[in-house]
C-alpha cells in the first residue's frame, strides 16, 4: 500500500512537469522504471489497482487503493492524457491490446457467477487510451496507429447505405473525391457527367439520428483539431471514395413509397452501389491505358429506422439472398470477385432474414471499453452470432446539429455499426495495399484472426489481416 502511495506521488510530480514542461526522455524513462510502473500505467488510464504487485490481497486495501487513484484522476484528467501518450511514445509494446484483455469471452455472459468471475478478473480500459497521433481508442485496439497499410483509398469506392452524410462536418470537408452527390450512373465518357442521380445523400437534418454522418467520420474523419476534435479520425483520414446511397424513412427519399419496402429497397440501394461502381470502371478506359480495376466494399448500416415490409411478410426477402449471392460472385473481365459486404450483426433484428446472417456479407460486432462483446452485437436471445467483432463503444463522432449548420462538437457514440464501420475500412485498407487479392481473399484475411473452432468471433487486427494476406497468391 505503501509503495502504492508512492507511485501515486511520483505520477503527480511528473505529470505536473510533463504538463508544465513537457517530458524529457530521462523523466520518461524514470517513469517506466519505478518500481510500481504497472499500477501506475493502470492508474494513469483507469483508476484501478489490480495490476499492483504490491497491492494487499485483502478487500479493505484494494478498494482504498482504487478510490486513492480515482480522487488522483478526477483532478488531473488533462494532465494524465498527455502523460499516457508520453508513456504510449516512450514505450509502444506497453499499449494494451483486445487479444490480450483477460476479460474477453465468446459471448455476453447472463449467469451470476460469470459476471463474478468477470468483475474479479482484472480489466484494461482501452478507451482511456488515446493515440498520441490522434484518433479514438479503436485505432490502436485494432493495430491501425501502427500499421504501414495505406490511409488513403486506392481505387476501391466505398458505398455506404444509410441516413446520408452531412458533407458540412470539417472532419468530412475534402474527404472524398466527389462521391457524396448521389451520381447512380456516370456517363462513360465525360468523368463529370451523370446520367443518373439519387436523392440528395445530405444528412442536413439529422435523418435516423445522424447515423450516415457517424460512419462516414469512421471511414474518412480526417482528424481534425485539438483534444477530443483530434478523435474524429477514420481508417482512411488522406483520402476516400465514399459514395453514399441513403435510405431516409422520414424524409421522402428512397423508401416513401409502398413498393420501396421490404427488401425491394435495399435492393435498389445495392444497384444504385453497382452502378456508381461500373461507372467508374468504364470512366477510366483508355485508347492506350489498361483499364483500372476498381474494388468496392458496402456498408449497409441495419437499423430499427429501416422502413417495414408490409403485413405478413419477412421484411427481408429471399430475392435479395439470390441478388447478394450474384451480385458478390460478379466479376471484371473474368478477374477476382470485385464486391465485399459487410453489415452489423445484432443491433435491431431478431430474426434471420437480414443481410448480416446472408453468407456473402461479413456480419460485424462490437466489443467494449474491456474487450467484451457488446450485448447488441447477438440480437435478442443471443441468437446471432457475428463473424469479427470490432471497437464499438465510446466512438467520437461529429455532433452535427439539425439545421445543418457547421460545427466542430463532437459526442460519443456505441453500437455493432460503429464496428462495422472499422471492418469496412480495415478492408478498403487492405484492398489498396493488395489490390489482385479477390473479395474472398481479403475476406478471410479479415477473419484470420478467428480462435481455433467457430465458438468465437474472429478479432479485427490489421498486422494479422496484412501477413494472412500477403502469404496468398493474389
Amino acid at each position: 500500500m505503501a509503495v502504492m502511495n508512492r507511485s501515486i506521488q511520483a505520477l503527480a510530480v511528473l505529470v505536473v512537469s510533463c504538463f508544465l514542461y513537457g517530458c524529457s526522455g530521462a523523466e520518461q524513462q524514470q517513469l517506466l522504471q519505478l518500481p510500481d510502473a504497472a499500477a501506475i500505467k493502470c492508474a494513469a488510464s483507469a483508476g484501478c489497482s489490480t495490476h499492483s504487485k504490491h497491492s494487499s490481497s485483502s478487500s479493505s486495501s484494494s478498494s482504498s487503493s482504487s478510490s486513492s487513484g480515482s480522487s488522483f484522476l478526477r483532478t488531473s484528467r488533462k494532465q494524465r492524457l498527455l502523460l499516457h501518450r508520453q508513456l504510449l511514445a516512450a514505450s509502444p509494446a506497453a499499449a494494451p491490446l483486445p487479444t490480450n484483455a483477460t476479460s474477453i469471452r465468446a459471448a455476453p455472459a447472463s449467469s451470476s457467477s460469470s459476471n463474478s468471475s468477470s468483475s474479479s478478473s482484472s480489466k484494461t480500459n482501452l478507451c482511456a487510451l488515446p493515440p498520441p497521433g490522434g484518433g479514438s481508442w479503436a485505432l490502436p485496439a485494432i493495430g491501425a496507429s501502427a500499421s504501414k497499410l495505406p490511409t488513403k483509398s486506392e481505387q476501391v469506392l466505398l458505398c455506404l447505405i444509410s441516413s446520408g452524410v452531412a458533407v458540412s462536418s470539417p472532419y468530412l470537408a475534402q474527404r472524398s473525391s466527389g462521391s457524396w452527390d448521389g451520381c447512380v450512373a456516370q456517363h462513360p465518357l465525360d468523368p463529370g457527367g451523370c446520367t443518373l442521380r439519387w436523392d440528395s445523400p445530405l444528412d442536413n437534418k439529422g435523418n435516423w439520428k445522424q447515423r450516415g454522418t457517424f460512419l462516414a467520420s469512421m471511414l474518412a474523419g480526417s482528424g481534425a483539431g485539438r483534444g477530443l476534435d483530434a478523435r474524429v479520425r477514420g481508417l482512411l483520414p488522406d483520402g476516400a471514395d465514399v459514395y453514399v446511397v441513403p435510405v431516409n424513412p422520414d424524409s421522402g427519399s428512397l423508401t416513401s413509397s409502398p413498393e420501396a419496402s421490404g427488401g425491394s429497397s435495399r435492393i435498389r440501394a445495392y444497384t444504385a452501389c453497382e452502378g456508381h461502381l461500373r461507372g467508374l470502371q468504364a470512366r477510366d478506359y483508355g485508347l492506350y491505358a489498361p483499364p483500372l480495376r476498381w474494388r468496392m466494399v458496402v456498408l449497409v448500416d441495419v437499423t430499427a429506422q429501416w422502413p417495414t415490409a408490409p403485413v405478413g411478410s419477412s421484411g427481408f426477402r429471399i430475392s435479395e439472398a439470390d441478388w447478394l449471392a450474384a451480385a458478390t460472385a460478379r466479376t471484371v473481365d473474368g478477374g477476382s470477385p470485385d464486391v465485399l459486404m459487410v453489415a452489423p450483426a445484432g443491433d435491431s433484428f431478431s430474426g434471420v432474414a437480414f443481410p448480416a446472417m446472408f453468407p456473402q456479407v461479413v456480419a460485424v460486432g462490437g466489443f467494449d471499453c474491456e474487450g467484451s462483446p457488446l450485448r447488441s452485437s447477438y440480437g435478442s436471445g443471443a441468437k446471432q452470432q457475428p463473424d469479427i467483432l470490432a471497437p464499438g463503444k465510446n466512438m467520437i463522432v461529429p455532433d452535427v446539429r439539425r439545421d445543418g449548420s457547421r460545427t466542430a462538437a463532437t459526442k460519443a457514440w456505441e453500437g455493432s455499426a460503429a464496428a462495422a464501420a472499422l471492418v469496412a475500412g480495415a478492408a478498403a485498407r487492405l484492398w489498396s495495399a493488395f489490390p489482385g487479392c479477390s473479395a474472398d481473399q481479403v475476406r478471410a484475411a479479415l477473419l484470420s484472426s478467428r480462435p481455433q473452432g467457430a465458438a468465437q468471433p474472429a478479432r479485427l487486427y490489421l498486422e494479422a489481416a496484412q501477413k494472412a494476406l500477403a502469404g496468398q497468391k493474389c
